[in-house]
């Protein structure tokens, strides 16, 4: 039997300033959502957990095969609470190029980036634009405006578990 010695040479004290979470497995699933309730008055999703959530909302654009370039203006609403305090936030894009082979957007909450992307996975491009701060515990409202551009709209909720 072999036993090793160590001196220690240095000690340090860690504070983390993050409380330690899980991502419940069945929050990662894409969601579609209706697009007649999201571009009506909003479709409610229910936070089930006592800490925020940072989810994925993510705009399927329609494509043409026949063209290489298109734009699409994206206007969406959020409804949630953030650090206690209920509020109405609006994100407006005026014009996000994207190729027909690239055709999904993200907006994603925990990374703070939107992106464009194809179905494979492959990036096109990192857009410039205000992300939505994360989602508190119960009801959020999501609405958007639908137009001929967007196909349909989806979320992955990724749920907080302490």
């Amino acid at each position: 039997e072999v036993i090793k010695n160590l001196r220690t040479m240095y000690t340090a004290t860690l504070k983390f300033s993050r409380k330690p979470y899980w991502t419940l497995k069945s929050s990662l699933e894409e969601m579609s959502l209706d697009n007649t309730e999201v571009s009506g008055n909003g479709v409610e999703i229910y936070n089930p957990y006592p800490t925020t959530a940072c989810p994925i909302i993510r705009f399927h654009l329609k494509t043409d095969p026949h063209s290489t370039l298109a734009t699409v203006k994206i206007k969406m609403s959020i409804s949630s609470s953030y650090d206690g305090v209920y509020s109405t936030k609006d994100y407006s894009n005026l014009g996000i190029n994207f190729l027909y082979t690239h055709n999904i957007l993200d907006f994603d909450i925990e990374n703070q980036r939107v992106v464009v992307y194809s179905p494979s996975g492959e990036i096109y491009k990192y857009v410039d634009a205000l992300v939505p701060k994360p989602i508190g515990p119960g009801a959020t409202k999501i609405q958007a405006e639908i137009n001929k551009d967007i196909d349909y709209i989806s979320i992955i909720p990724k749920w907080r578990c302490l």
